[in-house]
């Protein structure tokens, strides 16, 4: 769910907990997979002409989900805890996923700011108050969170097609392992 600012929080799965969804949602994701079979509604998501090109990211999950649709050489600042996909350690340092440095993030101009749950609310208002484009999605505590959170994304980033396949696909490979 996108929330701007954020309000209530969300129950989040421990970090440990969280690193083993990435991991399994990075294999399966990437796997090969059969055609993706879920329709993409009619609602047109950002054209990439109209996309960001300079994105800070506040939470690992989604720099995970930004370089895996292609959007990594968007990503402007990230925090000391995204250290996945390898690229990702190169990216400026913008504090941590619960303390952003604000200064530091304004100076790096950003087009778009996606803050997690776990972001100090306080400090989401702030960013917005100073004019910052400031999205707030949740933590996964699932697979089909961690899917929808993926087309979200997508939608914000102008990547609507690739988020779907790559949703779709990693569906379908859970579904195979779960029959």
């Amino acid at each position: 769910m996108i929330r701007r600012p954020p309000g209530n929080r969300t129950r989040c799965l421990p970090f440990p907990a969280m690193g083993l969804l990435c991991l399994v949602w990075t294999v399966l994701a990437t796997a090969p997979c059969p055609a993706a079979h879920a329709e993409i509604p009619p609602e047109p998501g950002r054209s990439p002409e109209s996309a960001p090109s300079r994105i800070i990211s506040l939470s690992p999950v989604i720099t995970k989900t930004l370089f895996m649709l292609g959007a990594g050489h968007r990503v402007k600042g990230n925090t000391i805890y995204c250290t996945e996909p390898a690229q990702a350690k190169s990216v400026e340092k913008v504090g941590s996923v619960r303390q952003a440095d604000v200064e530091k993030i304004i100076r790096l101009t950003p087009d778009l700011v996606i803050a997690c749950s776990l972001t100090s609310a306080r400090q989401v208002g702030v960013m917005t108050a100073l004019g910052l484009n400031v999205i707030t999605i949740d933590n996964p505590d699932d697979f089909e969170t961690m899917c929808r959170i993926t087309r979200q994304v997508g939608d914000l980033i102008g990547e609507r097609e690739k988020a779907a396949r790559i949703s779709n696909q990693a569906a379908d490979r859970v579904a195979a392992l779960r029959a």
